[in-house]
């Protein structure tokens, strides 16, 4: 059989073409290679994250021995180690509350949104 080289180019040509659509479609539309920048927050998003997780564990058992403490306690001392527990609880959730709301706000600033207030700094 005689081989034209045109039929050559014409496979090479379609190989090169499957190739680089696999490449294209491989990556996601639009995205671009990330910038010093952008790894640097994600990894600061990252330490964050870790930090906060490590504050609420660290929460939770301080908590628990609250709790504890507050089971074996003699029945004249549990309403005011219940209303200790309780204030814990809100100053807790009220930190986290603000903690949240700062994370958004670094995260919306780093994409070039603006935030707006969440309906509890609005009250």
């Amino acid at each position: 059989m005689k081989t034209y080289p045109s039929t050559n180019f014409i496979t090479h040509s379609s190989c090169a073409l499957a190739f680089a659509l696999t490449l294209a479609c491989a990556s996601p539309a639009g995205a671009q290679p990330a910038e010093p920048g952008a790894m640097m927050m994600q990894g600061k998003m990252k330490m964050d994250h870790q930090t906060m997780m490590a504050d609420m564990k660290a929460q939770n058992e301080a908590l628990t021995a609250q709790v504890a403490e507050m089971n074996s306690a003699p029945a004249d001392k549990k309403l005011d180690l219940l209303a200790a527990l309780v204030t814990k609880l809100v100053e807790q959730r009220t930190a986290m509350g603000a903690r949240m709301e700062k994370m958004q706000s670094e995260m919306m600033k780093d994409r070039g949104e603006k935030s707006e207030p969440s309906e509890t700094s609005k009250e």
